[in-house]
């Protein structure tokens, strides 16, 4: 009984550390939307996206709620027109 409390908490440690934003939602600006992630029952689950960041085009995610859970650090190179 005791392994089970035990793993419980662990699995609910894991999945709340994996739910915080990386930014605040004033340091980006969300350009692009590049896929929408859902599931078997078509809930959107989040949101593939470009987002611009320090004057840099950055690839990120964001979750259902809106938080920007996932920033890639490497910038877009985007050719200018």
């Amino acid at each position: 009984m005791k392994t089970i409390i035990k793993s419980f908490i662990v699995i609910m440690l894991l999945l709340n550390a994996c739910a915080y934003p990386v930014l605040n939602k004033n340091e980006y600006k969300v350009i692009d939307t590049l896929n929408i992630s859902r599931n078997r029952y078509n809930y959107i689950m989040g949101y593939d996206v470009i987002v611009k960041y320090d004057s840099t085009y950055h690839y990120g995610f964001l979750n259902r709620e809106g938080n920007l859970t996932y920033l890639n650090p490497r910038s877009l190179k985007i050719p200018y027109k």
